[in-house]
């Protein structure tokens, strides 16, 4: 891909990038505040988080599990999820290591 080729790609890709958030916001706004389709709304970062993360805690085996697991529980007590991931991680690597 010559370097022109690439410039036109990348200026593509932010346009429709832009158009998709732009459009979101837009969109949003025309939605009363008493629909249900708020609710939908507000659960999409953790489905969509969920969808990202699933796979690959499927495809870890049971370490991935088990880190899943903790990173839940101690996110879920603590409610802070930078300690969360902390906590998965070095679980996961420490059980990838033992077995």
């Amino acid at each position: 891909m010559t370097v022109p080729e690439l410039a036109i790609a990348v200026l593509g890709m932010a346009v429709i990038l832009y158009l998709t958030r732009i459009g979101g916001i837009l969109l949003a706004a025309r939605i009363p505040d008493s629909s249900p389709v708020l609710g939908w709304i507000d659960q999409l970062p953790a489905v969509t988080l969920m969808a990202l993360v699933a796979p690959a805690i499927v495809h870890a085996g049971w370490p991935g599990m088990v880190a899943a697991g903790v990173a839940w529980l101690i996110a879920k007590r603590s409610g802070n999820v930078l300690v969360a991931m902390v906590a998965a991680v070095a679980v996961i690597a420490l059980l990838q290591r033992v077995g």
